[in-house]
């Protein structure tokens, strides 16, 4: 899957068909231009502020939430992960990458806020132990001051966070939730998790569109920031696509 991710998301896909182009070009001149062309232009427009802004507009639709909320109407905060951080040698082993952080950061103001209780979701994707769940419990107690309420830890995807959370929050008669993740993937979560059964008010950090702000270069200049940007939104618009194909 990881492979497949690599070569069908920037800059994966236009370094393949620049590739496919060059060795078109050896036999038929005029159709291997093209392609490069197409390849380099491609990666150049996925590289600029304007496209990567664009493509995150449709994405990152729900605003964020006030200063202060609360627990009225809710029974829980839930907080996905993102990924770790492998072997992080400052922590002497892996811990959450930052986008993870930024979002169990959000979810320890949402809690202290409103008092709700919180559960983390995150598995082992790739095998690795413990789950992640379990590493973002310990940073939330060790960088905020309490770990998590509830672990959701058999997760690989976020349809997996959605039905393994549920039957947790179930469990403990749990209807209703904040639901924290970064802001371009809200759309697919909501969707999952409303699936389920959830009433779900959504609670989106790390918004794309702001951190394109940080870039100072003239708009019509490559930034790799864009380029991250647009491939993570490529990759949910790819994601929503899958969900409605199969589900």
């Amino acid at each position: 899957m990881d492979i497949v991710k690599a070569l069908v998301l920037p800059p994966g896909l236009p370094l393949l068909i620049a590739f496919l182009g060059l060795l078109l070009y050896l036999r038929w001149r005029r159709a291997g231009l093209i392609l490069v062309v197409v390849a380099v232009l491609s990666l150049y427009l996925l590289s600029i502020p304007p496209v990567s802004r664009a493509l995150l507009a449709n994405l990152e639709s729900y605003p964020p939430l006030p200063q202060t909320v609360s627990a009225a109407g809710h029974g829980a905060i839930v907080v996905l992960g993102a990924g770790r951080y492998p072997h992080a040698p400052e922590y002497q082993g892996d811990t959450v990458n930052a986008v993870g952080l930024e979002r169990l950061r959000y979810a320890a103001r949402l809690r202290r806020s409103t008092g709700l209780p919180l559960l983390v979701s995150g598995g082992s994707v790739h095998g690795d132990w413990p789950p992640e769940a379990k590493i973002m419990s310990q940073v939330l107690q060790t960088a905020f001051g309490g770990g998590a309420d509830w672990l959701e830890t058999l997760s690989k995807n976020t349809l997996q966070n959605a039905v393994y959370t549920a039957q947790i929050l179930r469990g403990h008669g749990v209807h209703s939730i904040y639901l924290v993740t970064s802001a371009v993937h809200m759309r697919r979560a909501v969707w999952a998790f409303q699936r389920q059964g959830l009433a779900v008010t959504p609670a989106p950090t790390v918004y794309g569109e702001d951190s394109l702000d940080e870039v100072h270069t003239p708009w019509f200049l490559p930034a790799i920031p864009a380029l991250i940007w647009s491939q993570r939104a490529l990759y949910e618009y790819l994601g929503m696509w899958w969900y409605d194909l199969r589900y």
